[in-house]
């Protein structure tokens, strides 16, 4: 676990290096901001892969981010991405075994400690077994709410990694929205597409992670029906509204 989290503490999240300063301008002096920044990241300069995005806290453009990461005080890309995932489930781990020992053998410790300790050990006495009672009642929350903080952290990232989306893309899909939405049902809609665009499958999806090809394969996906039919409406209300 030690290991994983040098790992990913120590590792690049797979910056993009390839500045070219002079493509960057002739882009902006040739075309409107808007086309320059779909193939330029215009705070770094540089020429933006698929899927890429700035890291403010790596102050550069990162190979399909996830997210900047605080515990680890290292942004979490596609070189470590892996890692990231890897010491979730060795923490999942580590914080679920022993605590279920606890709380399996909590409700007899009390009552063997004040039976047992007294004579073992006279100067604890019955306060002292008490009080090491509340120590390991506090220690068992104190894991509980780790426990629960890591399994919602892991069930995101696995989530992320069945669907093909990152959590930038997913955060990015939230702020659309005035109004706080659910996370659409998987089909062949126009929602869906619209928060899960590079989704080519579960099987697909996990081989891609776990090769690390995420940004490198990533594919927009054809618009379906249920797209056509919503970009048309949308079309049809805007010339409605200019019409009038």
């Amino acid at each position: 676990m030690l290991s994983l989290y040098a790992r990913v503490a120590l590792s690049g999240p797979g910056i993009v290096a390839s500045r070219d300063a002079r493509a960057y301008w002739s882009a902006l002096e040739s075309c409107d901001l808007q086309q320059a920044a779909e193939a330029f990241c215009l705070r770094s300069e540089a020429r933006r892969p698929p899927r890429s995005r700035f890291s403010p806290m790596s102050g550069a453009l990162v190979a399909c981010m996830d997210h900047d990461c605080l515990w680890f005080a290292r942004c979490i890309g596609e070189a470590n991405h892996r890692s990231f995932v890897a010491f979730l489930l060795c923490a999942e781990a580590v914080l679920c075994l022993p605590l279920a020992g606890l709380i399996d053998t909590l409700p007899t410790l009390g009552a063997d400690l004040v039976r047992h300790w007294p004579s073992a050990l006279p100067p604890l006495g019955e306060g002292g077994a008490v009080a090491l009672v509340r120590l390991a009642v506090l220690f068992a929350t104190v894991k509980l709410i780790l426990v629960v903080w890591v399994t919602v952290l892991l069930r995101d990232q696995l989530r992320g990694i069945w669907h093909n989306v990152t959590t930038v893309e997913a955060i990015d899909w939230l702020r659309r929205s005035d109004v706080p939405r659910p996370t659409p049902a998987r089909g062949p809609s126009a929602e869906w597409s619209e928060f899960a665009p590079h989704d080519a499958g579960s099987l697909r999806n996990v081989v891609a992670f776990l090769r690390g090809r995420r940004s490198i394969e990533a594919r927009r996906r054809r618009p379906s029906q249920h797209v056509a039919q919503a970009v048309g409406m949308r079309t049809n209300g805007i010339a409605t509204s200019t019409a009038v």
